[in-house]
């Protein structure tokens, strides 16, 4: 990804409540996303170059299915730090994911429900962060 320093000037820098980060509080991986929808959303335009060269040296770690897992729980919590309120459909969606997930008898659909369920188990995750820390969060009673 790469952007002409203008377009930082006019719509400001990535969000660091979204991107990497040393802190889990932190989902690590969906600040260029909102930059760039920041920059669709002013009118701007992004352009796909195939012939772009990229050589990034990928550690061994990130090969692991643990990994996307990480990967889709940290998008969840994303997307929840973007759109906000829960909502009974994301729960429906949970559980018929968790259904699909369950009854998958071919490994790499199971898989791949596998990491929907944990995305969708990221955004409720934050949205209960973000309740908690928030309004929502109720101070425990004193007891006599």
């Amino acid at each position: 990804m790469a952007f002409r320093k203008k377009i930082f000037e006019k719509y400001g820098g990535f969000r660091t409540d979204l991107g990497p980060s040393p802190n889990r509080e932190v989902p690590r991986l969906f600040e260029d996303t909102e930059f760039g929808n920041r920059v669709l959303a002013g009118g701007e335009k992004l352009r796909y170059e195939p012939s772009a060269v990229i050589y990034h040296r990928i550690p061994e770690d990130r090969i692991r299915k643990t990994y996307f897992l990480d990967r889709c729980f940290d998008w969840g919590r994303g997307e929840a730090r973007l759109v906000g309120e829960p909502s009974l459909h994301l729960l429906l969606s949970f559980a018929a994911w968790v259904m699909r997930w369950m009854m998958a008898v071919e490994p790499r659909k199971r898989y791949h429900r596998k990491l929907v369920v944990w995305e969708t188990l990221g955004r409720i995750a934050e949205l209960y962060r973000q309740w908690r820390v928030g309004k929502g969060r109720r101070e425990p009673h004193a007891t006599l």
